[in-house]
């Protein structure tokens, strides 16, 4: 194994580059299309994200202008195929054996090979999005902390079984009025709706919800208060990437919910035994850096909610996971439609999970 990285790579094609002192990643000239004159720093590496780091190409004509790991950097920049990429970063090209956490079976299981099917990458946001998600969550975050608003904070606790430390460390904000903010601060383009006026950013009032991954924000999500019928419990606010919702503690198996809240939640119980993904919705799937955390798992706890669902669409749900990873087990709530609901059900959650991992969850039917 040579134990390269992404950032060992391009500082060898590129010595030049800097590491920006506030945010630990490097800015420096593109290794293919060098960027714009006087413009040397288009090019972005950050080291701590993902395996091995991710890149990112500021010009959008350049082909490195989508995120991308060490592998990828390869293919694009040496010319490589995946094969000799994987050899050059001392990567197995197949998958590694998984053991098996039941007890009654014991030994090592082979890992089955995943049916046809290839991970999506998400895109980060512009630069310019961020910027201005970054500062509306903040002005969120505050709101949220804001004595006029001590009743969402309670709701956070009584419904969603949260605690003020969890709340913290996942930066959740509210707020408090629908905004309406103009699409060209965003970086976005514009539109016009059928009476042909240009149409504003829609930031409805609720819970925001931040997404982040190796410490750059991806997305912002809004749980609104609204009653069944009146319209979306959940706003994806545009210009936001899809990635799934990541909270990972370094254990050696992971839980697959549908919300963010539900995540935090667990991890907020069972952060040291199992790591934990948001879909935001069953057909969501895993992007490749969760992919490949995945095949290295132990197991996979499958709990999508089991509320308004037909058993049709739930059995079809679970198969997905059972058909792509050999490691993943059955684990449906036992008590609600999702795991805050269960909570307040009476429902331990830690000990929910732990009877899984011991060998209480049902392998998924195939």
């Amino acid at each position: 194994m040579t134990g390269k990285t992404l950032l060992d790579l391009y500082m060898a094609d590129c010595p030049s580059a800097r590491r920006c002192a506030s945010s630990g990643e490097y800015a420096g000239p593109c290794p293919l299309c060098g960027g714009k004159p006087g413009k040397s720093d288009r090019f972005h590496v950050w080291p701590g994200e993902g395996k091995g780091g991710r890149y990112w190409c500021r010009a959008a004509s350049c082909v490195l202008h989508k995120q991308g790991d060490a592998i990828e950097y390869l293919k694009q920049v040496k010319g490589m195929s995946y094969r000799e990429a994987c050899a050059e970063l001392g990567l197995a090209v197949t998958r590694p054996p998984i053991k098996s956490i039941s007890p009654a079976q014991g030994g090592i299981r082979k890992q089955k090979p995943a049916q046809d099917w290839d991970p999506r990458g998400w895109d980060a946001p512009s630069e310019q999005w961020r910027r201005q998600a970054s500062r509306l969550l903040d002005r969120c975050i505050h709101q949220l902390n804001h004595r006029d608003n001590a009743h969402i904070r309670q709701w956070l606790a009584d419904s969603r079984g949260l605690d003020e430390e969890s709340v913290r460390s996942a930066y959740l904000g509210y707020c408090p009025r629908e905004l309406r903010l103009d699409r060209s601060k965003w970086g976005l383009p514009a539109e016009v709706d059928e009476k042909g006026r240009p149409k504003h950013l829609w930031i409805p009032e609720g819970i925001v919800i931040p997404c982040y991954r190796g410490g750059v924000l991806h997305r912002l999500r809004v749980r609104r208060f609204v009653k069944r019928g009146q319209g979306k419990k959940y706003i994806f606010i545009q210009g936001g990437s899809a990635i799934p919702y990541l909270l990972k503690t370094n254990a050696e198996h992971t839980v697959i919910i549908e919300s963010e809240l539900d995540a935090i939640l667990v991890n907020q119980v069972a952060g040291d035994l199992v790591n934990t993904v948001a879909l935001g919705s069953v057909s969501m799937r895993p992007d490749p850096e969760m992919h490949q955390d995945l095949l290295q798992q132990q197991s996979i706890l499958v709990a999508l909610d089991t509320g308004d669902k037909s058993l049709a669409g739930a059995k079809a749900a679970w198969l997905w996971w059972a058909e792509r990873y050999e490691q993943a087990l059955r684990c449906p709530i036992v008590e609600g439609k999702d795991p805050a609901d269960a909570a307040k059900r009476g429902l331990d959650l830690k000990l929910w999970i732990q009877a899984a991992l011991a060998g209480g969850a049902q392998r998924m039917a195939r």
